[in-house]
């Protein structure tokens, strides 16, 4: 496929300018029924739903929550898809000698985003082969098999991973897609500081300089992007450009010879869904007919993320280059009665998969919760790099569980979820506490709340908030986790689209 990006099909974009006008015509259902929204990144008014689930007040009152967002996901009335394989419900063996990587800390890093990216892959339980590059990656990498994004939502997600704060505590200007000041601290501009040399790619217009996201960056590409707000982002395909312009990068003897940074964030199963041709059959079928092309969108970036990891693989750097993929948020197909992601804290829209490869470490699993705040002085201890002093970061380390296969049973550590307000939305907090995976604690805002035992409801489906004596014990960790929280700074004015 040509290195440019590619227009997807016309006939896709009639199919968007009818969506657009559901859209609006789903405004007065989310109005009429006082129920929230759940969001997308695509700019149309949707009707949200907690797909007749009943929030329970603190006082144990049955209640419904309210709010709309422009951003949101479609409100539909098919049966909520299957929630997504487990991946790991059994902890992992702990064979063979502790990783080792002869004491090296001269590592580069390369950090792969994929948008919207669900844990139905391979490596995580999924029956259909979408993802046979990846799976090949995690069969010599650590398999994180509960890791969460921070928010559901990109502009709430990934900068504040990338900083390793969440959004509230972020410097930041309030927008619906948050742009991040320079008062934050960025990944590449602490390794640029100890002398990497940085580079980023990404096809969309958020990924401008203007948001913040590319602090610190020596080369940020952005040849990928058409348009800018109300334009063609979502009706491109990237992939195959992105992967062209990473190769490009890594081949050049200078953006190589030191250590580097490089960056490269896909957004190809974003919505809205295509079929590309060269998809094979992807058995066994699927009923949901958005799910079946979303899992041919991840089947083509995956193929694509392929190039760049057989092009590093064959590369003499190779041996000392850590690989890191993840994503910014999941994807809803019918559960809870969304499609789409942002807004709500759903584990379809905040479950992500997390793979770290390092040369010379043992491939294990962790099995035990965590969250992608832990990303950055995870990585800075596997680079070698010194913390920054206490509170710059909210997040630990989790080296100790990737640089041995031996380590013992790992802590649990409690997930917290951060959706701030915003200009389409109003803010959602969760909280998941407790043994793996924990009891699930969600403000959906005032005095709504849902609580879900994940041991026995993944599909969050039995709400226990009336339960006092579940209820109370979570509302207190969820009360401490707050008071532990970082003061943020919004301060205008909004450069992004409202």
């Amino acid at each position: 496929m040509a290195s440019s990006a590619l227009t997807r099909a016309t006939s896709w974009h009639s199919a968007k300018a009818l969506a657009a006008v559901a859209a609006i015509a789903f405004t007065g259902c989310a109005l009429l029924t006082g129920r929230s929204p759940f969001s997308s990144n695509v700019a149309s008014n949707a009707c949200g739903d907690h797909g007749g689930a009943v929030g329970r007040l603190a006082d144990g009152q049955a209640s419904l929550d309210g709010g709309a967002d422009e951003d949101a996901c479609v409100q539909t009335a098919e049966t909520p898809a299957a929630e997504p394989p487990s991946g790991g419900s059994q902890p992992p063996a702990r064979a063979g000698a502790a990783g080792e990587t002869g004491g090296r800390r001269d590592f580069n890093l390369v950090v792969l985003t994929i948008d919207a990216l669900r844990i139905d892959l391979g490596f995580m339980g999924y029956s259909r082969a979408v993802s046979p590059q990846l799976d090949a990656l995690a069969k010599r990498s650590t398999v994180f098999e509960r890791a969460y994004s921070m928010s559901s939502y990109t502009g709430k997600s990934l900068g504040p991973m990338m900083i390793g704060k969440f959004a509230s505590e972020c410097w930041r200007d309030g927008g619906h897609f948050d742009a991040y000041r320079p008062e934050n601290t960025l990944l590449a501009e602490r390794l640029q500081a100890a002398g990497f040399h940085t580079m980023g790619a990404a096809s969309h217009w958020y990924f401008e300089p203007k948001f913040g996201l590319s602090q610190g960056m020596d080369q940020w590409d952005l040849s990928t992007v058409v348009g800018g707000p109300g334009g063609p982002v979502y009706s491109l395909v990237t992939s195959a450009a992105l992967t062209d312009v990473g190769i490009k990068m890594l081949s050049e003897p200078k953006n190589v010879q030191g250590r580097f940074f490089l960056w490269i964030h896909y957004l190809d199963p974003h919505q809205y869904y295509v079929r590309h041709p060269e998809t094979p059959d992807l058995s066994p079928a699927v009923s949901n007919g958005d799910k079946a092309l979303y899992d041919g969108e991840v089947w083509y970036t995956d193929h694509h993320v392929g190039r760049l990891l057989d092009f590093i693989a064959s590369s003499p750097w190779a041996d000392r280059t850590i690989i890191v993929v993840t994503s910014d948020h999941g994807e809803a197909f019918g559960e809870h009665g969304v499609k789409g992601h942002g807004v709500d804290l759903w584990e379809s829209l905040v479950r992500v998969p997390l793979v770290i490869y390092v040369p010379g470490v043992e491939p294990h699993r962790v099995h035990v919760k965590r969250s992608l705040v832990d990303l950055v002085p995870t990585l800075l201890d596997l680079l070698g790099l010194p913390q920054p002093p206490p509170g710059e970061l909210s997040g630990r380390t989790t080296a100790p569980e990737i640089l041995s296969s031996r380590e013992a049973d790992p802590e649990e550590r409690d997930i917290y979820l951060d959706m701030p307000a915003g200009p389409r939305v109003s803010q959602h907090r969760a909280l998941i506490h407790g043994a793996t995976p924990g009891l699930k604690l969600m403000h959906e805002g005032g005095a709504l709340y849902f609580l879900f035992d994940l041991s026995k409801d993944p599909g969050e489906l039995h709400d226990l908030a009336g339960n006092r004596a579940m209820f109370a014990p979570l509302m207190q960790a969820f009360d401490d986790r707050l008071a532990s929280l970082q003061p943020g700074h919004v301060v205008g004015p909004m450069i992004g689209p409202k």
